[in-house]
């Protein structure tokens, strides 16, 4: 029963979500974006090498990407205030230091099994806040 009423809730969850406000931000966020560093207070910025593609797309309210050797399936977004709720799956092949540092970043931010991230959106970046004062910078592909 709670099966049946949780992919109900999340159909009316993202069409709620449809007023003119988020419409812009809706837009802004569809395409294919690529991690190219993190900010963080202590270490200062972290460049994620080219070889190591984090690597997320938007479409119509689905998710798809891949972050280094796995892929991200079956995923679906939403946006509310400002508020990224990501909800995927992904292949658990091997794992570098950099995908590692991906997952862990966002930990702390799952919540009601989706992750709930702060975001900052312009034309052409896209980024994650997550801990005290830690970024991730995201670049429009396309």
């Amino acid at each position: 029963m709670v099966a049946k009423i949780l992919p109900l809730f999340m159909v009316l969850f993202v069409t709620s979500c449809s007023n003119d406000d988020n419409l812009s931000t809706w837009d802004s966020l569809s395409g294919t974006w690529q991690l190219e560093y993190y900010d963080d207070l202590d270490e200062g910025t972290l460049s994620v090498p080219k070889e190591e593609t984090t690597v997320l797309t938007f479409a119509n309210g689905t998710l798809a990407g891949k972050i280094g050797f796995n892929t991200i399936a079956g995923g679906s977004y939403a946006l509310e205030n400002k508020i990224l709720i990501l909800s995927y799956g992904i292949t658990k092949v091997g794992g570098s230091l950099w995908e590692v540092r991906f997952r862990e970043s966002l930990v702390d931010l799952y919540t009601e099994r989706a992750f709930h991230i702060p975001i900052s959106l312009s034309e052409d970046e896209l980024i994650f806040h997550y801990g005290t004062q830690s970024t991730m910078h995201f670049r429009k592909k396309d």
